[in-house]
């Protein structure tokens, strides 16, 4: 409409009388009228406009009440005009509070058997009279783990208010999936006259989990407990990770059975993809060695799609890289090496690597690592795509996780290509001191830097001319943050960065 003349109000008329302006005086509206009594001007896109409590407006309790929609314009120009649908009216409820939704109080969804688990739900006043209380309950799996009353004082919750709920009761998390619902109930202590909102459910799953004396733990995935799999950043359950026998013109069937994980079982990969396969979890012991070995195959866009794997030891809420390099089946070198650096997976840190390109027959990889905590493990096989090209994408079967014992210090020489490389600080995490071990082929200048995870240098650890073979680094972390921090070695133009945990 012009923005000087042109306008459109909403009149009304009680039993055929006058028209009157449908005018808000302290009813609650919203995009009603943006210019004092009318609409004018241009919204640009399709606006809903609520005026609530039209009763009250129109005098209460009249016989007949007509609307009508009235446009105006001036002479000198003219435009668009308006358009108008889906008019709509509601008949008030006077009394109700409805669950809008379940929440839990893991952050990113991860729950796992033993966690306490607490859940909240946001309650609205979804009626046109103030709540002072209701009763709200919190079911899982039918039984009731906690029924709250619920009181607003002093002022109580208004008409179209909201109010998180946190249940008094904890629950314990066990293994499966289970259905958990909230539903609300005797507002005012009276009957909710809208019970069709009342509910709200939710389905989580808690992971299985595998004690230390259930090592080594092997799966072929023909039978026992099935992993979980959802998007790695969002851990939302939207995956490119399925379950059951792959039937692509490459990437076909399991390696041992029937039964495989892959990145959709008859499909290319999609675009644009971040795709988590999570393990079950594991129990680990400091001082312990750990061996995980699996078969996979795949095929890939080269340096642009691919896979890693990842462990975390604070159920998901970091994810340390398990560097596969000089393990078996790892090509770094070449004209195609199938473990590089892989720009979906890591967009800001080249200094990390994945599996990438094609390898259609089923191959072997391992890797031992130290974890050096007392904690529980979880493993992730990450997948990553780009927007461009798509393929067959990657298949695993044929999983173990070993507990190889007490064991020394993981050292470079399990994973140095050519005798250089630099391995995970120990203990990881880490509180006081740490060491890191390094092995370089020639002499020649060795720098180590410590970042934070902004890239600011946090320390030098060493930056001298140093002799062929293994060195040792040791470095106080008590006076930095707990956090995620970065060392990066530097040696003759080659550079490896690596992550290590800091906890106090």
């Amino acid at each position: 409409m012009n923005a000087f003349g042109d306008k459109m109000y909403i009149e009304y008329s009680v039993n055929n009388g006058p028209w009157v302006l449908l005018q808000p005086t302290t009813q609650q509206v919203t995009n009603w009228y943006n210019n004092n009594d009318s609409w004018d001007d241009n919204s640009g896109l399709w606006v809903q406009s609520i005026f609530k409590d039209v009763y009250s407006a129109v005098g209460g309790n009249v016989p007949l009440v007509q609307f009508r929609f009235v446009f105006t314009s001036v002479a000198f120009t003219n435009s668009d005009g308006v358009s108008v649908d889906n008019f709509e009216i509601f008949v008030p409820i006077p009394l109700s509070v409805a669950t809008i939704s379940v929440n839990t109080s893991v952050p990113n969804q991860l729950i796992f058997p033993g966690q306490p688990i607490t859940f909240a739900a946001p309650i609205n006043n979804n009626g046109i009279n103030t709540v002072f209380n209701h009763n709200v309950t919190l079911r899982i799996d039918g039984g009731i783990v906690s029924s709250d009353p619920v009181s607003y004082t002093p002022n109580g919750l208004l008409p179209d208010s909201t109010s998180t709920h946190n249940f008094l009761n904890t629950w314990i998390a066990v293994p499966g999936f289970h259905e958990v619902c909230v539903y609300t109930d005797s507002p005012n202590g009276s009957t909710d006259l809208n019970q069709f909102d009342d509910t709200a459910c939710v389905t989580v799953l808690v992971f299985d989990s595998v004690t230390t004396n259930q090592l080594p733990y092997c799966t072929s995935f023909e039978s026992g407990n099935q992993w979980v799999t959802a998007n790695s950043i969002s851990y939302r359950n939207e995956s490119q990770w399925e379950f059951g026998t792959p039937s692509k013109p490459n990437l076909s069937g399991a390696r041992t059975g029937v039964k495989a994980w892959s990145t959709q079982l008859s499909n290319n990969y999609a675009d644009k993809d971040s795709s988590g396969l999570f393990s079950s979890l594991f129990r680990v012991e400091t001082g312990h060695c750990y061996k995980i070995s699996f078969h996979h195959e795949f095929r890939m866009e080269y340096g642009s799609d691919g896979g890693a794997l990842d462990y975390s030891i604070d159920y998901g809420q970091s994810w340390n890289r398990l560097d596969m390099t000089g393990t078996p089946n790892t090509l770094l070198y070449g004209a195609s090496p199938n473990y590089t650096y892989v720009s979906e997976l890591d967009p800001t840190d080249p200094s990390l690597k994945g599996y990438t390109g094609i390898r259609n027959d089923w191959i072997y990889a391992e890797k031992t690592f130290r974890p050096d905590a007392n904690t529980q493990l979880i493993i992730r096989w990450r997948f990553a795509s780009d927007y461009s090209a798509n393929d067959e994408g990657w298949s695993i079967d044929d999983v173990c996780f070993e507990d190889l014992g007490p064991c020394s210090v993981i050292g470079v020489d399990e994973f140095a290509v050519n005798d250089f490389g630099i391995s995970q600080n120990y203990p990881n995490p880490s509180d006081q001191n740490t060491t890191f071990e390094y092995m370089i082929p020639t002499q020649g200048q060795v720098r180590i830097v410590l970042h934070d995870m902004i890239g600011q240098v946090i320390e030098i650890l060493t930056d001298e001319n140093m002799a062929a073979g293994k060195h040792t680094v040791q470095y106080n972390t008590a006076t930095l943050a707990p956090g995620l921090y970065t060392y990066t070695l530097t040696y003759e133009g080659q550079q490896i960065t690596k992550r290590m945990i800091v906890s106090h």
